[in-house]
């Protein structure tokens, strides 16, 4: 419970501090790289992140799942070889022929933007290799040394972005050589880390296995992707670059409340894990109130978003200043996300149950794409945010079914229906003005709404704590 709570923490706040400081940047390059510019920079980034998925099929997760399978160090550095070498034989198939594809395809297009689409390419494919470091360490909970590396990339991408930026006239192929700079790095940590880890194979008899299971989140990362990127696509499609580049602004900002839910999620997972191995009769219980924190953890991080994001939008340029409705609409998407992702370990874990989250996903997928087409051509950008909020909405209750069935989780409804009906009085303060009284009054506010929700779940350890503050008095 500790290594969770110690790792959870230094998670968050390496992505925090990595995460503010490129809020803080955000007005700097809103006027420097227009919203026609930051939108085909999406563009690209959404394409190769779809072409990556059904290039790798997601082998990467396999390192995370099967880790706490090995009962030693040489069955871990037989899954770690087996998974680079299964990576390296299906980059050079696969992005080889997407190059060439793309020369194609992109031959009436600005020469410019196929050379950024190759530079991303390139970057694709030394991140894969640094993500299976990045799985290995995260499955041995190792937080500190994660949590470095993230910070040190994460300046570095951010200092590399700012001179690039700057100093190349081409915004697109300044930012994406950004990016490239970087990756090249990380790939260099790969190699460091693969001196000890890559071991001849003696055989490959579990590998059908760990495709089997990869292949099966496949489609469920695929449907995270169109609901997160197609929406981007179809905008661009109807409404034009300008408008995806306003969107994309806005789910930077609708996106915050993802940095913690992920933080904490790469702990939170192999811990799961860990636990499950060990049988429903000895971890039901703190399972259950495992995923009753992060329920409380996901709802009051949006209500807090939601409320200060008027604040925020008002620092970006005034040609974004339409962000701020995608932004909170797609927080509340989030939220959904959020709460999926409480019990989405206990899915992951079981090959069954990861085959019956795909049918939903896939649904998903399809609804995304329909429902897209019909309200951004009625209503605009913020119809895609509503289109990705309903279809979360629904991967939240259904994982949840799933999960209670495969694991028997208990949940206490009416602690959670108090949660929601506070959260919703709170998210109230949203109306405020955008003044420094007003900020005033929501930082006050939102104190006292963290106590209530606090004492709502903590109340004896609350107590407890209050105790012993006035007994060293």
């Amino acid at each position: 419970m500790k290594k969770l709570l110690g790792n959870s923490i230094v998670f968050t706040i390496s992505n925090v501090l990595l995460q503010a400081i490129t809020f803080l940047l955000l007005p700097l390059y809103s006027n420097i790289i227009s919203t026609s510019e930051y939108g085909i920079i999406s563009n690209i980034n959404t394409i190769i992140m779809l072409c990556n998925y059904i290039v790798t099929l997601c082998i990467d997760c396999v390192i995370t799942r099967y880790y706490f399978d090995c009962v030693n160090e040489e069955e871990v550095k037989q899954l770690f070889s087996k998974i680079s070498y299964f990576m390296t034989i299906v980059s050079i198939l696969g992005y080889g022929l997407i190059l060439v594809s793309a020369g194609f395809f992109c031959r009436n297009l600005d020469k410019s933007i196929y050379i950024a689409f190759v530079m991303a390419v390139i970057s694709r494919v030394f991140d894969n290799y640094y993500a299976l470091i990045h799985e290995y360490l995260v499955a041995r909970q190792d937080g500190k040394t994660v949590s470095v590396i993230t910070v040190l990339f994460g300046t570095l991408n951010l200092l590399s972005t700012y001179v690039c930026v700057m100093t190349i006239s081409n915004k697109v192929i300044a930012y994406v050589l950004s990016f490239l700079i970087v990756s090249i790095i990380r790939g260099i940590v790969y190699v460091l880390y693969a001196r000890k880890l890559l071991v001849p194979v003696k055989n490959f008899s579990k590998m059908g296995t760990y495709v089997h299971y990869s292949s099966s989140l496949l489609p469920i990362l695929l449907s995270y992707w169109v609901l997160n990127t197609s929406d981007r696509l179809i905008i661009t499609a109807i409404s034009g670059t300008s408008a995806a580049g306003i969107y994309s602004m806005g789910s930077n900002f609708g996106h915050i409340v993802c940095i913690f839910i992920d933080s904490v999620n790469k702990a939170y997972k192999p811990y799961i894990f860990s636990l499950m191995n060990n049988g429903w009769e000895k971890t039901h219980e703190i399972i259950d109130k495992l995923s009753g924190i992060f329920v409380l953890m996901v709802t009051v991080l949006s209500s807090g978003v939601i409320v200060f994001i008027p604040s925020l939008i008002s620092l970006l340029s005034k040609d974004y200043a339409d962000s701020k409705y995608t932004a909170i609409i797609l927080t509340c998407a989030m939220f959904f996300y959020g709460i999926m992702r409480a019990y989405d370990s206990v899915c992951s874990y079981y090959l069954k149950g990861v085959s019956r989250k795909a049918k939903v996903t896939w649904f998903c997928t399809f609804l995304n794409i329909a429902l897209n087409i019909i309200f951004v051509h009625f209503i605009g950008v913020e119809g895609a945010a509503l289109t990705t909020m309903f279809c979360y909405a629904i991967m939240c209750i259904y994982v949840h079914v799933i999960a209670s069935s495969m694991w028997r989780l208990t949940t206490d409804r009416k602690k959670e229906i108090i949660l929601y009906i506070i959260s919703m009085i709170y998210i109230g303060s949203i109306l405020l003005p955008v003044t420094w009284k007003g900020m005033a009054i929501k930082i006050m506010e939102s104190l006292i709404y963290i106590f209530i929700v606090l004492s709502l779940y903590f109340k004896k350890e609350l107590k407890i704590l209050f105790r012993k503050m006035i007994n060293r008095k």
